[in-house]
């Protein structure tokens, strides 16, 4: 019984935790366009092999005021998606967080990973704040996810 308590509460949690993932970017095909491969008529936007996903961290990690934090995001690439994406980094205004880098072009042939550094001033608001990760494409279309920061005293 216990076993089985444990384990409910172990898939609860990751299904509150779930994944913290932006929209599919990149290639995309007008509204009402056809593409026929053998036979079949697919219609709308390219498949996800032809656009990537950003990974940001999931749920409010704490930073405390005066501190910095270091966090990861991912560049989730389709099979087919070779294109440099620009990532940007957007702290909100009167948080008073910096965000390192501020933007980051990922090459195609670049890790996936990125490392985000951010600091909270000594001063900066208690609560928390929503980072926001835009990523553009060399061409294509942009996606973009948020992930929070809770600014906690030190």
């Amino acid at each position: 019984m216990r076993r089985l308590t444990l384990g409910l509460a172990a898939c609860s949690l990751a299904a509150l935790v779930g994944c913290n993932k932006s929209e599919p970017g990149g290639v995309t095909k007008p509204s009402g366009t056809t593409t026929t491969h053998g036979g079949t008529t697919t219609s709308g936007k390219a498949s996800t092999s032809q656009s990537f996903k950003i990974s940001a961290p999931t749920g409010a990690s704490n930073i405390k005021q005066g501190a910095t934090e270091t966090y990861k995001v991912t560049l989730d690439r389709g099979s087919d998606f070779k294109d440099d994406v620009t990532l940007t980094f957007t702290a909100p205004e009167g948080a008073k967080l910096k965000v390192e880098p501020m933007t980051k072009t990922v090459k195609a042939s670049e890790d996936k990973t990125v490392s985000v550094t951010v600091t909270a001033d000594k001063d900066s608001p208690l609560g928390k704040h929503s980072i926001k990760v835009d990523g553009k494409p060399a061409t294509g279309e942009s996606t973009s996810v948020n992930f929070d920061v809770e600014v906690v005293k030190p």
